[in-house]
């Protein structure tokens, strides 16, 4: 295997697939590296697997353009390695790799793309680590991935499109829906109507297929209570019962066997933070994102981001933004002047800002609640590491109350999964603790490996270069 490459794409979700096809339509030698068996990213995860036929029927699957774009990607000749987890990007441009086998090793590229896509914000509440309580997210995968439908009436928790989506792809693969509870603040509907004529002409299509998935849901008489606060997973072992209060104050107290929650997408930062990126608070969107130029570049020269990890804004925004940060790379690595891929760039920067264009209606519809991110001293925060939200708020008060200090007083962030769950959570407890802003406290340090290694992965690394 060759150990050079102009381009190393991190992610064959359709923002990595698209950057290496325009990528290698360039010149460029290119290497995509895949943690799943199949490319395809979350968006269109399954279309190969055991459940295939019926992921062609679910809502919300754009089955031809991930047809032709998968087809095309297999016959492009690029080099893919799938099971493969990048955990390391060093700052002369080496890339530590584990593949499938368990075996590590180094490969050095003039650029690096990562399009490692988004995760869902952990918004904790009592009783949210329960066997039986989940993520949105998580009983999509298992959908599109093996055609998992619960055989218990699921409970639905949250806001956003996915919420919607789900419900509807739920009820079209067989499966039962007992309620959904949407937490969402109170919506401006002055701004609501600012906002969805330009969605509504820039996206009519969208906007649509929204409609279609509420209808649905509608139709299939799913219960659904507005405004609900105070959430409670309760069971011994197991979730067992659900409690909440809806917009009129009244308690509920349901009988449950799944529930996922979902309360929006977020930019998966921590590979950026390892590398040495920088990331600024999004306040509208209510979460940390990288700092990037037009073209996806963010302040370590020759890393880019493309897609849902540089900002939120589903598959056809991914597939152009990781378009136009492979024209750029052409351009900067002298395969391609700007002159030459004008049309091409003018293109793609249109589409992405039409694929854009509906964000603000949906962060206008989908807003948290400002009290669901300041929980009782009882929450579990981190839950790798078992730490509580009142632990977090004393060590808080006994030094400076940064998330560093903090992180290592409690081990929050020390965990499985290394703070990619619990990092937001912990800084915008620390800034309420503080009174001050989410921005100032910033997210811990991240440092490399940025994903799970096992001590005999590292020991693979047989050269001295590689353990350098």
């Amino acid at each position: 295997m060759a150990k050079s490459f102009d381009l190393v794409v991190i992610g064959a979700g359709p923002a990595g697939i698209s950057a290496a096809l325009v990528a290698s339509s360039a010149g460029l030698h290119v290497a995509v590296f895949e943690e799943h068996f199949a490319p395809g990213g979350q968006v269109w995860r399954g279309i190969d697997g055991p459940a295939a036929r019926m992921w062609w029927r679910l809502p919300g699957v754009t089955a031809r353009e991930a047809s032709r774009f998968l087809t095309r990607f297999r016959h492009s000749g690029i080099h893919f390695f799938s099971q493969s987890r990048a955990w390391e990007i060093t700052s002369s441009g080496q890339v530590l790799i584990t593949d499938v086998d368990g075996n590590s090793f180094t490969l050095t590229s003039r650029k690096i793309v990562l399009a490692t896509g988004a995760q869902e914000r952990t918004v904790p509440f009592r009783g949210w680590t329960l066997p039986g309580v989940m993520t949105v997210g998580a009983g999509q995968i298992l959908l599109k991935s093996s055609g998992v439908v619960p055989r218990e009436p699921v409970w639905l928790a949250g806001q956003g499109p996915l919420i919607a989506l789900y419900a509807a792809q739920l009820l079209t693969a067989g499966g039962s829906i007992a309620g959904i509870l949407q937490t969402g603040a109170p919506v401006s509907w002055v701004r609501v109507l600012q906002t969805l004529p330009e969605a509504i002409w820039q996206c009519p299509g969208q906007i649509a297929k929204g409609l279609v998935r509420l209808a649905k849901i509608h139709f299939c008489h799913v219960r659904t209570f507005r405004d609900v606060k105070k959430i409670e997973a309760r069971g011994s072992g197991k979730l067992e019962a659900v409690s909440f209060t809806d917009h009129k104050g009244i308690t509920h107290h349901v009988d449950a066997a799944v529930l996922m929650v979902h309360e929006g997408l977020i930019p998966g930062v921590h590979p950026v933070l390892a590398a040495g990126g920088r990331v600024e608070w999004d306040e509208t969107e209510m979460c940390f994102r990288p700092i990037l130029d037009d073209w996806g570049e963010s302040t370590v020269p020759g890393l880019f981001v493309a897609g849902d990890a540089a900002r939120i804004g589903g598959a056809d925004a991914a597939l152009h933004s990781g378009a136009l940060a492979a024209l750029r790379i052409a351009m900067q690595t002298g395969h391609a002047d700007e002159k030459a891929l004008a049309t091409k760039i003018h293109f793609h920067r249109k589409k992405f800002r039409q694929a854009m264009s509906v964000r603000p209606l949906v962060t206008t519809l989908s807003r948290l609640r400002l009290e669901q991110l300041s929980p009782a001293d009882d929450v579990m925060i981190c839950r790798c590491e078992s730490v509580n939200a009142g632990t977090i708020r004393r060590a808080a008060l006994t030094g400076s109350g940064m998330p560093d200090q903090v992180k290592a007083f409690t081990r929050t962030g020390m965990g499985a999964c290394q703070g990619r769950q619990c990092a937001l959570p912990l800084s915008v407890l620390l800034a309420s603790t503080h009174n001050r802003s989410i921005a100032e406290l910033g997210l811990f340090r991240v440092r490399a490996p940025f994903k799970p290694l096992k001590l005999g992965e590292l020991a693979s690394l047989s050269h001295e270069s590689d353990i350098q």
